[in-house]
């Protein structure tokens, strides 16, 4: 009987801790779906910017001279498919949601499972063990 308690608890504390996991996970990834989706203004200026960067001098000896420029370049190169994905951000956030407790919902079937598969390990074991332990006889007086 306590290997059952153990068992269910131990599962019990698993669906808790998943659940914490999902939710922990839905509330980040709807925030940063909503802050990448707010940002999609100022990417085409991104580039200006980067160019008129000016390092410190403490490390304006370790980067190359030319990086802050390529980087501009690039960045100017892929803003407009940047801009297109990133304002898209917020449809994805209404997908999101139902896949994350479609998956919640997935990973405390399978949990279930497991503790219905172990419970029934558990009673065969007992069985098994029952009928291969030969009843002991009292000693007689």
């Amino acid at each position: 009987m306590a290997y059952y308690l153990l068992t269910w608890l131990v599962l019990g504390l698993l669906a808790a801790l998943w659940s914490l996991a999902s939710w922990a996970f839905h509330s980040l990834a709807l925030w940063t779906v909503a802050a990448l989706g707010s940002q999609a203004e100022g990417l085409p200026t991104l580039g200006a910017r980067l160019s008129d960067l000016q390092l410190p001098s403490w490390l304006a000896s370790w980067v190359p001279e030319g990086l802050l420029q390529g980087l501009a370049e690039f960045v100017d190169l892929f803003a407009p498919l940047l801009k297109g994905v990133l304002e898209t951000m917020p449809v994805l956030g209404d997908w999101l949601s139902p896949l994350v407790w479609l998956i919640w919902g997935l990973g405390i079937f399978l949990l279930l499972l497991l503790g219905g598969g172990l419970s029934l390990l558990l009673k065969l074991m007992q069985s098994k063990a029952a009928t291969l332990v030969p009843p002991r006889s009292l000693p007689s007086a």
